[in-house]
């Protein structure tokens, strides 16, 4: 049986308050929001039930909570942090509390369907990646999917990404790497709101200029996200 990479999950630029403002982004913010129309899409897709689905990592739970207004199926949904869980039970939400290397003790094939979205970048070093994804090949069952969701192209990094401890943002080229030691079939890879692409990087640009002036007056700033809340 395969076993987990050692503390494969590194938390360490996250903080209490960073949890909080991660749960109104993804509640309003037009990025996550898309983001969770496309997974839950994914899920769903050629009329196929969700099934048994595991949601790894998952911060406050923005995405079960997206789920549960649409399906009855909820699946078992983990994270690893005090914070995360306990603001996930305040707005209703049953999460459950796990490191990533506890799945290690779960039968093969317990899931038709994993989601790992936004946090795979906390696991370091391409090694760990690559066992992190033999690990859920063995977890799936045989004619389950992953659906993986990473921050994408270096030219995009900003002022969010050091907020939320984003070290490393991925190309189609890099994730490939990883999965060459087990014969996935992939269905989808794309970079989501491609056509955005312009707008985006213009915005990503100018939070860096502002970033650098404000880290230049106030060397021990904490980054703050450049992504704004919108909406009620």
């Amino acid at each position: 049986m395969l076993t987990a990479p050692k503390g494969p999950l590194d938390s360490r630029a996250m903080q209490p308050d960073d949890y909080l403002i991660m749960s109104q982004l993804e509640e309003h913010h037009w990025w996550y929001v898309a983001l969770h129309e496309r997974i839950f899409k994914e899920m769903t897709d050629e009329n196929r039930p969700i099934g048994r689905w595991w949601d790894v990592d998952c911060g406050t739970g923005g995405f079960l909570h997206y789920v549960k207004k649409r399906t009855k199926t909820l699946g078992t949904v983990t994270d690893r942090s005090n914070y995360a869980i306990n603001h996930a039970h305040h707005l209703g939400l049953d999460l459950v509390q796990a490191d990533f290397s506890d799945c290690a003790t779960w039968p093969s094939g317990s899931w038709d369907t994993i989601t790992f979205l936004d946090s795979f970048y906390f696991i370091r070093g391409d090694t760990q990646k690559t066992q992190t994804l033999e690990l859920l090949w063995d977890r799936l069952n045989p004619s389950g999917r992953l659906i993986l969701h990473l921050p994408a192209l270096p030219i995009l990094s900003g002022p969010h990404d050091l907020r939320v401890g984003i070290d490393t943002r991925f190309t189609l080229k890099k994730i490939a790497s990883w999965i060459r030691t087990r014969p996935w079939k992939i269905k989808t890879q794309t970079y989501r709101l491609f056509l955005l692409f312009p707008l985006i990087l213009m915005s990503r640009q100018l939070g860096n200029w502002r970033w650098k002036v404000t880290l230049k007056n106030h060397p021990n700033q904490r980054p703050k996200t450049d992504l704004i809340v919108t909406g009620k």
